[in-house]
C-alpha cells in the first residue's frame, strides 16, 4: 500500500486565467449566465432572474458604458466535459457561474499596456484595461501585477 502524499508546497502555482491569485480571503457569489462566457472576464448585471440561485440574478458581458459591474468569472476547477474544453473554456448560457466580488483574480486584459494601482475598466468583450474610453468602470478594482499584455492580477473589494 502506498504512503500517500508526504510533502506539501507552501506556494501557489503559476497563474491561470480565472483563478484566485493569492491566499487572501475572497468572496464569490452564484449568478446565472445570460450567454456563454469565458473565465477571468468582467461581467455586469444581466437581464435574467432565477430563483434557483441565492442571488436570484444573472450576469452578462458589458454592452454599454453605464452597465453596473458585478464581478469576475471564476474558473471551474475540475471541469473537463461538455460544454467546456481545454482549448476554449467557457460557462454555457444558463450555467450557474461563480462570480468573484472580493479578492485577487488572474484576469484577461485587452492587450494594451495596463497600469498598476489605477482605475480599471472592462471592455464589451469582458477584458480588463486601464483605458477609460467607453468602457465600464470596475468598482474598487486595481491591477496588482501585470503578467503580460493579455493577463494580469486584478484585486477587487465589492460588497
Amino acid at each position: 500500500m502506498g504512503l500517500g502524499q508526504t510533502s506539501y508546497g507552501m506556494e501557489m502555482g503559476r497563474f491561470s486565467i480565472g483563478t484566485i491569485a493569492n491566499n487572501s480571503n475572497y468572496l464569490a457569489c452564484s449568478f446565472v449566465c445570460d450567454t456563454a462566457m469565458g473565465f477571468g472576464l468582467g461581467v455586469v448585471v444581466g437581464a435574467l432572474t432565477d430563483a434557483m440561485t441565492p442571488t436570484g440574478g444573472s450576469v452578462k458581458l458589458p454592452s454599454a458604458q453605464g452597465d453596473v459591474f458585478r464581478g469576475i468569472t471564476l474558473k471551474k476547477a475540475k471541469e473537463r466535459a461538455y460544454p467546456y474544453s481545454s482549448v476554449d473554456p467557457t460557462y454555457a448560457a444558463m450555467d450557474v457561474a461563480d462570480i468573484v466580488r472580493k479578492g485577487s483574480v488572474w484576469v484577461v486584459t485587452d492587450g494594451s499596456v495596463c497600469t498598476l494601482d489605477t482605475t480599471v475598466y472592462v471592455t464589451t468583450e469582458g477584458k480588463f484595461t486601464s483605458t477609460a474610453g467607453t468602457n465600464t468602470t470596475v468598482t474598487t478594482g486595481v491591477f496588482r501585477r501585470i503578467e503580460s499584455t493579455t493577463a494580469a492580477m486584478l484585486e477587487i473589494n465589492m460588497p
